[in-house]
């Protein structure tokens, strides 16, 4: 008995000693079991960054040579961890990015800028790389540098007699109506197939105009107020007798104070002046701007009058709870074809949005102008609503949605176009 207890012994510990060692170097094998039915614990995944944009190209459309369009672009860290040693690749000129991110963390984001200043006609691209300690995005960039802005302000077809007619604004750089084109300056092309031959009518004679002033009233633009309260009263005063004007300022809501549409005599004049400093009534903390916008889009639409126009002063900075988006106002501002002009004031603005907006509806964007550059903006815009050429041709085929681009190619050289669709007829 006794020699069978002290045989025993020996062969427990060694059994423990065994499970001991199997214990600190982090396993044993066992006829290749897995570490899971081995008992050992899985290692944890590395934590990493991750960057994602939100928009992986930019098209900045047309741009006149001497101006610059701006977009931001907004990257999220994705990842598990920080994001450091931010850095951007240069995509050279005419673009350039800007932007400065020391540490994004998980979850965070951060805004990068991004220009483009064209300083020839032609088509441009390139791209650039964000890269941190995480995998590089790369961001892919294009735009177009034209010598001309050219915007189809207005467009009327007929599917009986099948004829299209345009209304086409042309200006220079500086945003001042080009007056002397003839119709050899114009190429007009109807999907792709140029017009030929066509009716160039020239400088029409103007029409009357219907102006909705629509100004964002919101305690971000306090230090503003003055001079878009002067300028506007200038304003009404190049209106003509036969125009008519409304006056809407906006916050969270159109203000109940606001002046509609009445006729620009010396009543209707003293009208508008008198709404510009009336009492402010709702609250000011928040801005609803491409609700506002589209309010005053549908109010100049139903104007009589076929020069129908949003000018719309604001930073384009939207913090309501309305669903109404600036693609909202687009959609609705060119279905109406009602153009509308954008001018940018504030500390901070949404250039990109007031820019699409006005790209898009026929009209033209303006940054930050001092009270003289303002007044000098509005005589221009009153200036190219009543210095617009209008083409127009017959026999196009509406049978099917098309695309109407005029071409516009001046005496010396310089070059722009724009391009709507044409619904099909019924």
């Amino acid at each position: 008995m006794k020699a069978q207890s002290s045989s025993a012994g020996p062969r427990y510990l060694s059994a423990l000693a065994l499970g001991i060692s199997c214990l600190v170097v982090a396993g044993c094998g066992g006829g290749g079991g897995s570490s899971s039915e081995s008992g050992a614990a899985a290692a944890a995944p590395v934590a990493r960054a991750e960057i994602t944009v939100d928009q992986a190209s930019l098209d900045f459309g047309k741009v006149v040579i001497g101006q610059t369009s701006q977009r931001t672009l907004t990257f999220t860290n994705t990842g598990d961890r920080s994001l450091i040693n931010f850095s951007l690749t240069d995509p050279g000129a005419p673009f350039s990015v800007a932007g400065s991110c020391p540490e994004v963390f998980k979850g965070a984001t951060c805004d990068i800028t991004v220009e483009f200043s064209p300083a020839d006609q032609q088509d441009y691209s390139a791209s650039f790389t964000i890269d941190a300690n995480a995998p590089a995005v790369t961001v892919n960039l294009a735009g177009k540098g034209q010598g001309l802005n050219v915007e189809i302000s207005n467009l009327a077809t007929s599917c009986v007699d099948p004829t299209v007619t345009a209304r086409v604004v042309v200006t220079d750089a500086s945003g001042s109506p080009i007056t002397v084109l003839n119709a050899n300056n114009f190429l007009p092309a109807l999907s792709g197939a140029a017009i030929d031959p066509f009716n160039f009518t020239g400088i029409t004679d103007a029409d009357p105009l219907s102006v909705a002033l629509t100004v964002d009233w919101s305690e971000s633009l306090n230090a503003f107020r003055p001079t878009l309260t002067q300028t506007s009263d200038v304003f009404v005063d190049t209106l003509d007798d036969v125009d008519t004007a409304a006056f809407y300022r906006f916050a969270r809501e159109i203000d109940l104070n606001a002046q509609d549409f009445v006729l620009a005599d010396a009543a209707g004049k003293g009208a508008l002046k008198d709404s510009l400093f009336s009492t402010f009534d709702g609250n000011t903390t928040v801005s609803s701007v491409w609700a506002s916008s589209s309010f005053a889009v549908d109010q100049a639409a139903d104007e009589p009058n076929p020069n129908r126009t949003v000018i719309l002063l604001s930073d384009g900075l939207d913090n309501s709870d309305s669903a109404v988006t600036v693609q909202d106002v687009i959609d609705n501002a060119v279905a109406k074809q009602v153009n509308v002009f954008t001018l940018g004031f504030g500390d901070e603005v949404d250039s990109e949005a007031l820019e699409r907006l006005a790209q898009e509806t026929g009209g033209l964007f303006f940054f930050n102008p001092d009270a003289q550059g303002l007044s000098d903006i509005y005589n221009n815009i009153v200036s190219i609503l009543t210095n617009q050429y209008e083409i127009d041709f017959g026999n196009p085929d509406l049978q099917a949605a098309s695309e109407l681009t005029v071409r516009i190619v001046s005496d010396q050289g310089l070059q722009g176009e724009d391009t709507v669709s044409i619904a099909a007829c019924p």
